[in-house]
C-alpha cells in the first residue's frame, strides 16, 4: 500500500482532556502537541510475526492506520500498548457470542461501530503484534475544529426530539469515523473528548459550531509532511450533517 499523507480526525480534539493519559506539551493557534508516554513496546515473538501475517489477511488495515499506512474510520494504532490493554484488545477483536457479552458488560455501551472478530488464537496473535508497536517517536499534534462560517442550515432547538435527525446523527458517527479520536462508552480513540453525556455538558449551539475540519498527526521528525502518519481528509461536513450530528450528540445525556 502506498504511504498516503492523510488525515484522521476527531470532533472536539482542540479541547484535549490530560485525564485521557495523553501529556500536553505545548499548545499553540496551531495545534496541541501532546508527547509520548515512554510506552515500552513488547518484545517481537514468533507469535507476534504471526500475529501481523494475521492482521494483513484480516484486512485491519481498512479502518486502522499504522505509521504511514492505513484506513481512517478508526483509531490509530501506533503505541496502542500505552492507551489499551491486551485484555481490551483481546475481548474488542474475539469472536463469539460470550465474548461480545463480557466486552458489553465492561465497557458499557453498545458500539456505535460493528467490528470484525476473529477466534480466540487469532485474536491472540494480533493482540501481541499490536502489543510491539512503538509511539510516534515525538508524539501527536492534534488541531481542533473550526466554526464552519457560511451555514445556511439553522441549529435543531435545544431537547429537540426529531428522531429521524438523531438516527441520521448516530449513523454519520462512525461513517465519518469521529471514533478515530473520540470514544463512546469506553469504544474509540483516546486523543479527544469524550461523547458521553456531552448533551448536558454543551449547548446545542456550541456542538453545532465544531463540527468541521479536525486533523491527528503523528510527529516524527520535524517535516510536517514527513510526520504525517495517520489518515483521512477534512470532515467537510454539509449543512445537513451537521445538524443531524448536532441533533445526535445533544440527545447524549
Amino acid at each position: 500500500m502506498k504511504t498516503a499523507k492523510i488525515l484522521v480526525l476527531g470532533l472536539f480534539s482542540g479541547l484535549l482532556m490530560t485525564s485521557l493519559g495523553l501529556d500536553v506539551l505545548a499548545k499553540s493557534t496551531s495545534g496541541t502537541v501532546v508527547k509520548p508516554k515512554a510506552y515500552k513496546p513488547k518484545p517481537h515473538s514468533a507469535l507476534a510475526a504471526k500475529g501481523k501475517e494475521l492482521f494483513e489477511k484480516n484486512n485491519c488495515a481498512v479502518c486502522h492506520t499504522i505509521s504511514a499506512e492505513g484506513g481512517c474510520l478508526a483509531p490509530p494504532l501506533d503505541g496502542i500498548g500505552s492507551r489499551r490493554s491486551q485484555k481490551f484488545i483481546k475481548m474488542r477483536i474475539t469472536s463469539g457470542s460470550s465474548e461480545e457479552t463480557k466486552f458489553a458488560e465492561l465497557y458499557g455501551k453498545t458500539e456505535l461501530m460493528p467490528h470484525v472478530r476473529v477466534p480466540a488464537a487469532t485474536a491472540e496473535a494480533i493482540s501481541q503484534y499490536l502489543l510491539t508497536l512503538k509511539e510516534p517517536e515525538r508524539g501527536f499534534k492534534i488541531i481542533g475544529h473550526e466554526e464552519k462560517s457560511n451555514s445556511s442550515i439553522s441549529p435543531p432547538a435545544q431537547g429537540s426530539n426529531d428522531d429521524k435527525s438523531v438516527a441520521r446523527g448516530r449513523a454519520l458517527l462512525s461513517s465519518k469515523g469521529c471514533l478515530a479520536c473520540h470514544s463512546f462508552g469506553n469504544l474509540g480513540g483516546k486523543f479527544a473528548v469524550k461523547f458521553d453525556g456531552v448533551g448536558s455538558r454543551l449547548t446545542v449551539d456550541a456542538i453545532r459550531k465544531q463540527l468541521t475540519n479536525a486533523q491527528l498527526l503523528t510527529l516524527e521528525n520535524d517535516t510536517e509532511y514527513g510526520a504525517r502518519g495517520t489518515t483521512m481528509p477534512p470532515l467537510d461536513l454539509t449543512d445537513e450533517e451537521i445538524a443531524d450530528l448536532t441533533a445526535y450528540l445533544a440527545s447524549l445525556k
